[in-house]
């Protein structure tokens, strides 16, 4: 069985940069049991680079990928405004259909109801006329109307 060949390349980190100094740690405290050997972090991390280039993301569409907060913010208040504008516009017509509709029902009734009766004359609980019905309700029903 042949020995397996390798190649090998000395990686430095200049701890005075932030990013490096970031990334050197990263590498350091990797969990063993999740990514193995920083060895094979690295290559991976390179592989995904390189497959994220070749596979037509330049720099300009790698951020394109990102969005900033202040864009984030004005797409947030587009959709708000959207959704704002549609909601009014269903709240219009769903106003407009039922004040029809209750104007509809308000002239039938009106249509239909018999004028010679009074119908708060003939109003009755519990066998009681309207005059036994206390101020306060009559003042409640006074409200509703």
């Amino acid at each position: 069985m042949a020995r397996k060949k390798y190649g090998q390349e000395t990686l430095r980190f200049t701890l005075a940069d932030e990013k490096e100094r970031r990334l050197y740690k990263l590498v350091n405290s990797l969990d063993k049991s999740i990514y193995g050997s920083k060895n094979s972090f690295i290559i991976s991390a390179i592989e995904a680079y390189i497959d994220g280039n070749q596979s037509g993301f330049s720099e300009e569409g790698k951020n394109s990928l990102y969005v900033t907060r202040e864009e984030f913010q004005t797409l947030r208040e587009k959709m708000k405004n959207e959704i704002r504008i549609e909601l009014y516009q269903e709240l219009i017509v769903f106003l407009a259909k039922s004040g029809v509709s209750a104007a509809l029902i308000n002239a039938n009734a009106m249509h239909s109801m018999d004028t010679t009766s009074n119908p708060v004359e003939d109003i009755t609980t519990n066998g009681n006329t309207q005059d036994n019905i206390p101020a306060e309700m009559l003042a409640d029903i006074e409200k509703w109307s």
